[in-house]
């Protein structure tokens, strides 16, 4: 927590009830936790990941004419196995400070991924990085987060169908990244 503050990023906490549209991409091939009675569509399914939650964050900021949003979240995901623990980030805007060797560029793949590395220095794992495929995330700007050889995460830039279907426009690049708590823990 105090590394992503550190690192410029809001704290954000998101409700685990979400929209099974919402879900739907972040599945991965399992089952959505559906709520048995729930208050309205808004809040038929637990969350299966924390990217949902992050995403409605960051189009909130824009659509209030906050252009450069870094913000994290700690928190629980549900599938139907159970619960885990994951701390998830975005991205979007401008990803660097004002430097005097040149002026400040968008956010980018390895900005986030240096997120990523500095967390596990952190931590402190070994983390490695392969090519990954996931249908929120753009191809070829998509990687899977290794421990030890086991997949403990993912980042990359998150698709336009996903944002434009969010409210956030077309243009906007936005950088995502999901790590499995427990998995971090466990290999420390």
């Amino acid at each position: 927590r105090t590394a992503l503050l550190g690192m410029g990023f809001s704290e954000a906490i998101t409700l685990a009830f979400i929209e099974a549209q919402a879900a739907e991409p972040f599945l991965q091939g399992n089952v959505a936790v559906t709520l048995a009675n729930p208050l309205s569509e808004k809040f038929a399914v637990m969350r299966p990941s924390l990217l949902p939650g992050l995403i409605d964050v960051l189009s909130h900021n824009r659509r209030h004419g906050r252009p450069d949003v870094r913000v994290f979240e700690i928190g629980t995901r549900f599938t139907p196995a159970g619960e885990t623990r994951g701390a998830a980030f975005a991205w979007m805007g401008l990803g660097t400070p004002d430097h005097w060797s040149g002026a400040r560029r968008p956010v980018d793949f390895s900005d986030i991924k240096g997120v990523v590395e500095h967390l596990a220095a952190l931590a402190p794992v070994s983390v490695a990085f392969t090519e990954a495929e996931r249908a929120f995330l753009v191809r070829g700007r998509a990687a899977n987060i290794l421990i030890n050889g086991k997949v403990i995460g993912v980042l990359g830039q998150l698709s336009t169908e996903i944002g434009e279907a969010r409210d956030l426009p077309a243009a906007s690049e936005v950088y995502v990244a999901e790590l499995d708590l427990d998995a971090v823990t466990a290999a420390s």
